[in-house]
């Protein structure tokens, strides 16, 4: 999204066509809690958002939260579940994931009540919790959305998981991500097998196209990418 506004809270999208327009407006007109308000829009091609004071998940120096990102996701597509497929968000690269800063009361407030029951430090040993809850996913850009089985939008945030993390990183991540995503919403394997190999295609093709591949072939793609389908739900 690029802003074309003098109001520094404000993004002002104009969308590459109507088809792009009407997907973007879909979504953010139903005010989910992990997308950017919508404050109007102009047909045939202009949305007016919230701004979005993020960044990429996967470049937040403290990492992410693989259990609440699923938890995220799995809200997102229960939301929107219909007749046994849902709205996949279809380009999920990490760009259009942001993890953002909750406002500072919000923080103080759900860390004192953890402090509260938990007895723990929050500061001074749990880092993780901490990270948690300083922090929201907040998914933008839908032009490519569309209604197909959950298992595509899942299979293809992992793909960029497996160009990323070592073998271990990668299989404990995948692993906390599913635990938390299958509290919600179920994942089927024949399914998952099927959109898995067509992410592939397109997640490789993709980036031929737009010249984003790597010097050298990450090292722990293939193990990673053969985790992938060996997972079981």
């Amino acid at each position: 999204m690029n802003p074309q506004s003098n109001d520094h809270n404000v993004f002002i999208k104009k969308c590459v066509s109507r088809t792009a327009f009407e997907r973007e407006l879909h979504i953010y007109s139903k005010t989910l809690e992990m997308t950017p308000r919508l404050l109007g829009f102009t047909r045939p091609d202009v949305i007016v958002l919230e701004k979005v004071d993020g960044i990429p998940y996967l470049d937040h120096p403290d990492g992410f939260d693989a259990a609440m990102l699923g938890k995220t996701l799995a809200s997102f597509h229960k939301t929107l579940w219909k007749n046994g497929i849902t709205i996949c968000q279809y380009d999920n690269q990490p760009k259009n994931i942001l993890l953002v800063s909750k406002p500072e009361d919000e923080v103080k407030e759900q860390g004192a009540e953890i402090i509260k029951n938990r007895n723990i430090n929050l500061i001074g040993g749990e880092t993780s919790v901490w990270h948690k809850l300083q922090h929201n996913f907040c998914f933008i850009d839908f032009s490519d959305a569309r209604l197909d089985h959950p298992e595509n939008d899942v299979s293809h945030l992992m793909l960029f998981w497996a160009e990323e993390f070592d073998v271990s990183k990668f299989a404990f991540l995948t692993s906390v991500f599913v635990s938390s995503y299958t509290r919600q919403v179920n994942l089927n394997k024949k399914i998952w097998l099927l959109l898995l190999r067509e992410n592939i295609e397109r997640f490789d093709r993709r980036r031929k196209i737009y010249n984003k591949i790597p010097d050298r072939v990450p090292k722990n793609r293939s193990e990673n990418r053969e985790l992938l389908f060996e997972m079981e739900f």
